[in-house]
């Protein structure tokens, strides 16, 4: 990944924007923060917010305008509600906290500022130069302190403090002079004598000089208060609108920056585009908010400690998150996507050490979820997937990650596993059906019962095909696997005579879309519609309709899926999210296979407290819901209610039924194949390798333990036929049972087994696997 990648990536994620409070104030105040330790009743934490932004908190906490409180969240009048009173809050604060900010000692600086004016604008210039370390002249016209100040009510402004205020402007490198006389020739001196100079024009006495002599007030530049004249600046003119606090310190603070920027001789404008107010990105969802009024004061003078601690509970905390809301595995590493596409660039970026983020890497499902609620598309999927081929590239992607999906897949593109055949009868094939690995693992007899349906209800003749669609490899970033599925699966489409494919897996559809486009897919759902139903076919009851996340953006598909669950006589309630904004069910992106922790945490996602058993029209999505206990039921189970197995201890419904294992789809898979080729085809088998020949007895929970593990029946055969033809294996004394390890590629395989009388027959009491290299071990 370059910079400027991570840079694009970067700015999708707007979570790190300010929210709308901070954005529209024109000094920035972190006003979430101030809240925060304002609800929790930490009144000088939340003092100390105010003074790290704020010049002279102490004063300008009494009489900020907070223009703030319009653009708060909760003001939106399309909600209804009443924005936080962040005025009277800052207010509060000041009144009951005695902190006090520290000054911190800093280098000085090696150049001087004169600034004139007793107002607030000139003490912010004033105050922002000295912390930095500047030696500043403050010349006030006035025998007095405070300029506009000076006119509050004491009520409002106690003389007590501003006076504390200046006590902490005093300790800075600030000499102040009172009662100076003003007049163009003294400022021309001050421009010689300093790097900058600035006027703060709210210092009533500075009104009695001829300014139009010294500077073109037109000419005053809004953001560096630049007034033409090198190095000298103005602000804050007092004119006919009234008088704003926040906008003199912002002038006084600008002109601070600029004088200090004329010093270093560097531009006056470059990068100020966020200085004062800005339009934020931030997004913030007032959905899950409940509407709550502004607290009211028992005194109008000001807010009690407790009243103000009720006013600060209401903040919500604006932040986007949209995307971690609805996403387990977003939320699981503590982050948002901004964060995690740094840590991406950063893990494909080491050289040596320690790639921290490989997990993440690894476990997101590419469902899109994330994109669809983002304001800006932020498709965590994407850079993972971006993110995988690197790792390939670099030669760096772990061998555990993936290992077993691409085996898996090896498989199904083998000619144990692969079948393309025109229609059996006619030889015909204007249609042929794909069932995908998933339906024919998981329930192979559906496989053959819609291949006869669609036989019988199309016209042109219905040709099979078994093959993967290729999408393990895209999700494992192996471009150069995907490369020879899609070839080889486009080779036996065009031995078909170039069919019209009927895809029971909304993933081959979609993988089909994007690699195979000149290929015309329908999904198995859009062709049953106009069907006659079989003979026996419907259900009844309230199921909760769950779509696959590869079927987000098919509405033909997910509105066909609705109309035939009608057809079929159920009810249907939608799940809470739905359709476009469906969720995995945790195996998509190969996230089960990388992450088998994560998947459960999506799928009990899914599955907590719904009221009704799920029904499901892809097969992996009714396997991955039931294995974490859920009722769920496929489509075709309704549609071929006769082939129901008997009902498992779980549930009393026949049509709910747990997935098998791993290692028993893969049986499934090559006995499916074998069948419909013998029966259909009249096509005979070749013959059996030798381990093929092996039949395994594994007790219930032996094979709960080798599908956790991903080991295969393959596996487990092949280590114990090499153990018998070597003898090279290990036996106990007193169980009589032999350990044997076998490493056919990357993976070493251990099994615990004992022979059955008769020698055919292996009862397998352990399997696990891991990747060392056992050096003599073969």
């Amino acid at each position: 990944m370059e910079q400027k990648d991570l840079r694009r990536w970067e700015w999708l994620c707007i979570q790190e924007e300010p929210p709308l409070c901070q954005a529209a104030c024109p000094i920035h105040v972190d006003v979430r923060l101030f809240t925060r330790h304002l609800a929790a009743g930490k009144v000088d934490e939340a003092r100390k917010v105010l003074a790290k932004t704020m010049p002279l908190s102490g004063v300008l906490g009494r009489i900020c305008d907070h223009p703030c409180e319009n653009a708060c969240r909760r003001a939106d009048p399309e909600d209804g509600d009443e924005g936080i009173r962040i005025g009277s809050l800052e207010r509060a604060c000041v009144i009951q906290s005695d902190a006090r900010p520290r000054s911190l000692p800093v280098p000085p600086k090696n150049f001087t500022a004169a600034v004139v004016g007793g107002g607030l604008s000139a003490l912010t210039a004033a105050w922002d130069l000295g912390r930095k370390g500047v030696r500043v002249s403050l010349l006030v016209p006035e025998r007095e302190i405070g300029g506009v100040l000076l006119a509050y009510p004491e009520s409002v402004l106690p003389a007590e403090a501003l006076a504390r205020e200046l006590e902490l402007l005093k300790a800075m490198p600030v000499t102040i002079e009172t009662d100076v006389a003003i007049d163009a020739d003294r400022i021309q001196r001050l421009l010689d004598e300093h790097a900058g100079v600035y006027l703060g024009l709210d210092s009533l006495a500075l009104s009695d000089i001829h300014v139009d002599l010294v500077f073109d007030i037109k000419a005053l530049d809004p953001v560096s208060r630049s007034t033409g004249r090198p190095g000298l600046f103005a602000g804050a003119p007092l004119g006919s609108t009234p008088f704003s606090p926040i906008q003199a310190v912002l002038h006084g603070r600008q002109a601070a920056l600029s004088i200090e920027r004329t010093a270093q001789n560097v531009s006056l404008s470059a990068s100020r585009e966020k200085e004062g107010p800005f339009e934020t990105r931030l997004f913030t969802s007032m959905a899950d908010v409940e509407h709550a009024p502004a607290t009211p004061m028992a005194d109008p003078g000001g807010y009690t400690p407790e009243e103000a601690r009720a006013e600060a509970a209401r903040c919500i905390q604006c932040e986007c998150k949209e995307c971690v809301k609805v996403c387990p595995y977003l939320a699981h590493f503590k982050g948002y996507p901004k964060k995690y596409a740094r840590e991406i660039y950063n893990n494909l970026s080491v050289v040596h050490g320690l790639r921290a983020a490989n997990t993440m890497i690894e476990s997101c499902s590419n469902c899109g979820l994330c994109a669809e609620v983002c304001p800006n598309d932020f498709h965590m999927g994407t850079l993972c997937l971006m993110a995988r081929r690197e790792m390939v590239r670099q030669d760096k992607m772990p061998a555990s990650a993936f290992d077993f999906a691409l085996r898996d897949l090896d498989f199904n593109v083998s000619s144990k596993a692969t079948l393309a055949k025109p229609d059996p009868d006619t030889g015909a094939c204007e249609w042929a059906f794909v069932p995908g690995c998933q339906l024919a693992g998981a329930t192979p007899e559906l496989v053959r019962a819609t291949y006869d349906h669609l036989r019988a209800g199309l016209e042109g003749g219905v040709g099979l095909l078994m093959h993967c669609c290729g999408a393990p490899a895209e999700w494992a970033g192996r471009k150069d696997v995907l490369a020879n599925v899609t070839e080889s699966f486009r080779a036996l489409w065009k031995e078909l005579g170039e069919p019209k494919l009927v895809l029971a897996c909304t993933t081959c559809l979609q993988t089909f879309a994007d690699l195979l486009p000149e290929i015309p897919c329908t999904s198995l759902w859009e062709v049953l519609e106009p069907m006659d139903l079989p003979e026996g076919a419907g259900g009844e009851g309230v199921y909760t309709l769950h779509d696959p996340c590869t079927s987000r953006y098919l509405a033909a598909v997910q509105n066909s899926a609705r109309t035939m669950a009608g057809r079929l006589g159920v009810t249907l309630r939608d799940a809470d999210l739905t359709g476009v904004n469906t969720e995995c069910c945790g195996f998509g992106g190969l996230m089960e296979c990388a992450n088998p922790a994560m998947a459960t945490k999506v799928v009990e996602r899914r599955t907590t407290d719904n009221p009704s058993p799920f029904l499901a029209y892809c097969a992996m999505c009714r396997d991955s819901l039931s294995r974490q206990g859920a009722p769920v039921v496929h489509m075709l189970d309704l549609l071929f209610p006769g082939l129901a197995r008997n009902p498992e201890p779980a549930s009393p419904n026949p049509l709910v039924r747990s997935g098998p294992g791993p290692a028993d789809k893969h049986e499934n898979r090559a006995r499916l194949r074998a069948q419909l080729a013998k029966e259909l085809w009249n096509e005979e088998q070749g013959p059996m390798e030798k381990y093929e020949e092996i039949e395994l007895i594994l007790e219930p929970e032996v094979q709960s333990a080798v599908d956790e593990r991903r080991i295969l029946a393959e596996d487990i055969r092949r280590a114990i036929a090499h153990a018998e033809e070597t003898g090279r294996s290990m036996k106990h004394p007193e169980s009589g049972r032999f350990l044997v390890s076998h490493q056919p590629a990357a993976v070493t395989y251990w099994v615990e087994y004992a022979p059955e009388p008769g020698g055919q027959a292996f009862r397998v009491y352990r399997a696990w696997s891991h990747r060392m290299i056992l050096q003599g071990a073969q």
